[in-house]
């Protein structure tokens, strides 16, 4: 997979604020979907070019879906997958998300353990319209087996439904890509059967969970870029070493995606300690990394992305 992400600065040089700065709540709490708001982002002139055209995002399920998960409501085999066309699936409450909406599958895709669907809302508010979430019927998700806990972190229950906006899916109404789920992005590089680690980790990575808390610590739109292994000519396009990645977060990290208060891994900042890469720090227990991203600087209150300098390159191959 080849994407592409703008980033940060060098862990060593960051300041990590305190532990509740920002708007994020304390570790433990339910994961959110929204760029904090101690970071300032200069929008884009429409006339003018700019680097927040990316697929990348906060969401992990998108507009209306975040923190639900759903079951069927007929009582009927849930081994049965994807359900059949007319199937009413009701959303369950995660982490105080109230609203208990109930969705219509109009028809899916074949698919093991992930499949597109078109969809419409019976009861409940619009899903996967950003911003206004008015629209109810023809809506284009991608439906998962299981679903994504308080922390993001996916729990394989064979009898409940994740529901990801997919703008592939939509019928007839437009939907917008901006709504898009982190889990439908990262359906389309690898399969949630056959590559669930990758799958898992590259969820953490589109979102920038650095601390796998299911916080997001990047903007919608930023730029990211992963290839594994890096070759020659990326050590030319002005991206340089961000992170690796497992199901659990960020594994390994020269620096983060954004710069700015609420920006960084400071909520699990002594998790990580120095590697012997010089530049590098690690975070401890969370196993080996299996997915990796390369960006360029982008901050908090500062329009567009710029190129990493040689100084912030840690990527031996990239030093002769």
């Amino acid at each position: 997979m080849r994407r592409s992400i703008p980033v940060v600065c060098v862990l060593f040089a960051c300041h990590w604020p305190d532990r509740g700065q920002g708007n994020f709540p304390p570790a433990g709490e339910c994961r959110g979907s929204e760029t904090p708001q101690t970071c300032h982002v200069i929008r884009c002139d429409p006339h003018s070019s700019c680097n927040l055209t990316g697929p990348q995002g906060t969401y992990l399920e998108g507009p209306g879906l975040e923190r639900r998960r759903f079951t069927r409501t007929d009582g009927a085999d849930s081994t049965v997958f994807p359900p059949p066309p007319g199937t009413l699936l009701a959303g369950a409450v995660i982490c105080g998300n109230e609203e208990r909406p109930r969705i219509r599958i109009k028809g899916c895709a074949p698919g093991e353990g992930a499949s597109l669907c078109t969809v419409e809302v019976e009861q409940g508010s619009g899903i996967c319209d950003d911003p206004d979430r008015a629209k109810k019927i023809d809506r284009g998700i991608l439906l998962v087996r299981g679903y994504w806990n308080g922390a993001g972190t996916w729990v394989a229950d064979p009898a409940s439904f994740t529901m990801s906006c997919n703008h592939d899916g939509a019928s007839g109404e437009f939907q917008p890509d901006t709504g898009d789920g982190a889990v439908s992005k990262c359906a389309t590089a690898f399969s949630p059967v056959s590559k669930r680690e990758e799958f898992l980790a590259c969820i953490r990575m589109e979102r920038a969970d650095y601390c796998g808390d299911g916080q997001p610590h990047t903007v919608n739109g930023t730029e990211i870029f992963a290839a594994e292994p890096a070759e020659n000519p990326d050590c030319k396009d002005g991206r340089c070493f961000e992170a690796s990645w497992s199901k659990d977060g960020a594994v390994c990290m020269a620096r983060t995606r954004w710069i700015g208060t609420g920006m960084g891994a400071d909520r699990c900042k002594d998790q990580f300690v120095p590697s012997p890469s010089p530049g590098i720090v690690c975070r401890k227990g969370v196993g080996d990394g299996i997915l990796r991203n390369r960006s360029q600087l982008q901050e908090c209150g500062v329009f567009g992305s710029r190129p990493c300098p040689a100084t912030q390159e840690t990527e031996a191959m990239c030093h002769p």
